[in-house]
């Protein structure tokens, strides 16, 4: 069965569960990336029509995109020759739809205007339940997501093996993104590369400034079919003293009780307290989330922190990333990227996670 079926499917059962008879998911300027999710399609101006009630699937685009779409999947494709908003109302009338879904999150404010005067229907907003949807990955989709890993691992890698010819932290990410240009992806965000007291900053921006010396924290991943990876890794420039040894291997602690604290069904909030519980009074330079969900979006549902109240769903893929920040002086985080399945936990980033010290 084609991916988006097995996705589609889905859908339809949770629509059927809330007596919704039709959901509306579209491309126009405002790309949304559930249309992306159930036809792995970047097409601008193309609207998908789910019935719920008929397993039905029709999506309309336009003359230059038709025969693309036709090839792709497995649906009635309509071509669009007059307004796509009564194309759509023809439709929704002739399967007696009473109720439909739209994507909230991704309307703006003109295409509510302009559409709810012209389809009357019982409206429902399904953000949250696609979300809820999305956070349990097919088979294809961790395959996907694996693959960007296995990226990010061995850019990584290279990052180290050339990390000497580095003079600035803008160098760095620099060369990570042309290395990920070299295996054929483009970032997931942009790359974060801090060293010295620029660590203490989680979400630093490389400057052009010479690398300091003391912890350099490297956050970055990869697109692979537009799946992404997340991870980070902190490194030394120079030589730790036994003190900041001691520092990473509290985080390398905190990172392997949260790790094994994952249970499938269990609240996403138990692996951030358990990461902060092995912390013990570093916690409180512990300042944001253990983790999140990762996909076609690099933070997704579920949230992993201490006001969590979703649960690790079956083939949930989600990051653990804990970190301390002392700041103006250092800040060390270490991040990799899960599954968690009936067959238990699996981590699908490997890069090595012992300290790394660059001798410059």
């Amino acid at each position: 069965m084609h991916d988006s079926q097995l996705k589609i499917n889905k859908l339809v059962q949770e629509l059927t569960k809330k007596k919704i008879d039709a959901v509306i998911i579209y491309n126009l300027t405002n790309k949304d990336k559930h249309f992306y999710y159930f036809t792995e399609l970047d097409i601008e101006y193309c609207f998908l029509v789910i019935l719920a009630k008929q397993k039905k699937v029709f999506v309309l685009t336009s003359i230059l995109e038709a025969e693309r779409v036709k090839k792709a999947l497995p649906y009635e494709v309509i071509t669009i020759t007059k307004s796509s908003i009564e194309k759509i109302n023809e439709i929704l009338k002739e399967n007696n739809v009473k109720s439909i879904a739209v994507n909230y999150n991704a309307m703006t404010l003109n295409e509510y205007n302009r559409m709810k005067p012209k389809l009357k229907y019982k409206w429902h907003d399904c953000s949250q339940l696609l979300a809820k949807i999305r956070q349990q990955k097919t088979e294809q989709e961790i395959n996907y997501i694996q693959k960007a890993c296995a990226i990010t691992d061995k850019t990584f890698s290279l990052t180290v093996q050339n990390f000497n010819k580095f003079k600035t932290e803008v160098d760095v990410a620099q060369f990570i993104k042309q290395t990920f240009h070299q295996f054929g992806v483009e970032e997931s965000f942009p790359t974060i590369a801090a060293s010295g007291k620029n660590a203490a900053l989680p979400h630093a921006i490389p400057e052009n400034l010479p690398l300091n010396k003391g912890f350099c924290v490297i956050d970055f991943g990869c697109k692979y079919k537009e799946y992404a990876s997340d991870m980070t890794r902190t490194i030394y420039i120079g030589s730790p003293t036994k003190e900041e040894q001691t520092y990473y291997k509290k985080i390398q602690a905190a990172k392997k009780a949260a790790e094994q604290s994952v249970k499938l069904n269990a609240n996403c909030s138990i692996p951030d307290k358990a990461a902060r519980k092995s912390l013990g009074a570093l916690q409180t330079k512990f300042f944001h989330a253990l983790g999140h969900g990762l996909g076609l979006d690099v933070h997704e549902t579920p949230h992993i922190s201490l006001k969590a109240d979703e649960k690790f769903l079956e083939n949930t893929v989600f990051t653990i990333e804990p970190g301390i920040y002392f700041k103006e002086q250092f800040g060390i985080r270490i991040e990799d990227d899960y599954v968690i399945s009936k067959n238990g936990l699996k981590k699908l980033s490997n890069a090595t996670e012992e300290l790394i010290i660059i001798n410059k």
